[in-house]
């Protein structure tokens, strides 16, 4: 089964794969409509690139914070069902996290290591580049881990885990 998630651009959509029927929803967001809660307000997208993998997106210039990292991590195990899995993470372009944040997630994916088969973080910057390596440094040990800075390369690395 493979689950879709897409917040953007005033559109929410959920895309599911039911056998071989594709389902989609996808609702504007805009007066004449209810309000709806975007998927949030740093992830731009949650989906399983396989049954195996998930890709998390985050915005553009999404600024994470404590309480941001919480809710996105909750939705994550939501909607993979807290399966053991391999992990895309995507961050894009001028996208970063605070310092509890990222104390946090480095205390949560040690505590839920198990649940992780590896993880490929896909970064931007320099910067990112800095803040990531000193995080994969704490979690090395626990399952693979690399970053990357080219999507393609860093899914191909991770096809190689079972």
């Amino acid at each position: 089964m493979n689950w879709f998630l897409y917040a953007g651009s005033g559109i929410l959509s959920q895309v599911c794969k039911f056998g071989t029927m594709i389902a989609m929803l996808s609702i504007p967001n805009n007066e004449s409509d209810q309000k709806m809660e975007p998927l949030s307000n740093v992830l731009q997208s949650l989906k399983m690139l396989d049954d195996n993998t998930v890709e998390v997106l985050y915005r553009e210039n999404a600024r994470v914070n404590l309480e941001e990292i919480k809710t996105l991590m909750d939705k994550m195990y939501e909607f993979t069902e807290n399966k053991r899995l391999k992990r895309l993470i995507v961050i894009t372009k001028n996208a970063t996290m605070d310092m509890k944040a990222r104390h946090f997630l480095q205390e949560e994916n040690m505590s839920r290591k198990n649940t992780i088969i590896a993880e490929a973080v896909v970064v931007t910057s320099l910067t990112q580049k800095m803040t990531t390596n000193f995080y994969l440094k704490f979690i090395k040990d626990l399952y693979p881990c690399r970053f990357f800075t080219d999507v393609e390369k860093a899914r191909e690395w991770l096809s190689a885990y079972e």
